[in-house]
């Protein structure tokens, strides 16, 4: 996959900030109650990474001689609010999205059970409103991946979730096999 910050959809919205004098449509940010060294407060990213990440590319652009600020637009919740919300919010921000790809959904929902933002499958499936199967289905294939393999690959966005299923159970079934061409690979790597 190309890196999204390149896709057009990209610099579509690039384009479109400086023409409306910087993003009009409003991203969440939590106040972590930190502060930097320079006195300023740190706030985590709920959604809205990409128009963030445009205003600051913009930003640091030099045309004809001169430098913009293009105000990053953000809603600000309190430290204090719970992570089922800012999931929730996520997930409803970035629904339908094409650049989002099922290796990234499988390593949040894997990663919301992890940290116990979730006790389980079906409480995150049901808040978010997905299905249960695929949720249980996506976390058990986190949770399965050789870290052998994630080292080999160079944009995990580009691994598939039904080849990274079909290797665990290659593993299950074949582990001396397995890990023989696991070893392989990653000697031919390293080479």
């Amino acid at each position: 996959l190309p890196d999204f910050f390149s896709s057009e959809e990209f610099l579509d919205l690039k384009r479109r900030i400086p023409e409306s004098g910087g993003n009009n449509q409003p991203a969440m940010v939590v106040d972590t109650g930190d502060v930097a060294e320079n006195g300023d407060h740190i706030y985590e990213i709920i959604y809205g990474h990409c128009r963030h990440e445009a205003c600051t590319q913009l930003s640091n652009e030099v045309i004809n001689g001169q430098q913009k600020t293009y105000p990053f637009l953000a809603q600000i919740m309190h430290k204090d609010t719970p992570m089922t919300v800012r999931a929730a919010l996520t997930h409803s921000e970035n629904a339908g999205r094409t650049a989002t790809t099922g290796w990234e959904n499988a390593k949040w929902y894997a990663s919301l059970i992890q940290t116990n933002v979730y006790s389980t499958c079906r409480a995150l499936a049901y808040s978010i409103g997905e299905n249960e199967n695929a949720v249980n289905r996506y976390v058990r294939i986190v949770d399965g991946v050789d870290p052998r393999i994630m080292n080999l690959v160079f944009d995990e966005r580009n691994l598939s979730l039904t080849s990274l299923e079909k290797a665990a159970k290659f593993k299950q079934k074949h582990e001396e096999l397995f890990e023989g061409r696991v070893q392989e690979m990653v000697n031919s790597k390293t080479k």
